[in-house]
């Protein structure tokens, strides 16, 4: 994954500037930081939670978003650092979870059911 010039602000607030960064394919890469340093934010962006305004963001050599979700999904997955479980699961389900793409169209779905 690529990150190219990287710009992200909320409510007319920079937060990121112009940001540059490639991770190494088949490798784990730890973000470090200060709490409000952007760590969460750039999981965001990078997982297509929320969406760049400046810049571009590449996974094997295209946008990430001009994947479709499905195939995005089987490509990409986060699992936050606290994690919400319910019953007896094991850790492939659990980690099945951080595949946050497909989780936010099941529970967009989950939601207009309730309705």
């Amino acid at each position: 994954m690529k990150v190219n010039h990287l710009s992200f602000s909320y409510n007319h607030q920079s937060y990121m500037k112009d940001i540059n960064i490639q991770f190494k394919d088949q490798k784990i890469t730890t973000i470090i930081g200060p709490n409000g340093s952007g760590k969460s934010t750039l999981l965001m962006l990078l997982s297509r939670i929320y969406k760049i305004q400046q810049g571009s963001i590449e996974l094997d050599n295209k946008n990430i978003w001009d994947y479709k979700i499905k195939e995005f999904a089987r490509k990409v997955a986060v699992v936050h650092q606290k994690n919400q479980v319910y019953g007896d699961l094991n850790v492939r389900t659990i980690i099945g979870y951080g595949r946050l793409p497909i989780l936010i169209i099941i529970n967009l779905f989950q939601k207009k059911m309730s309705k």
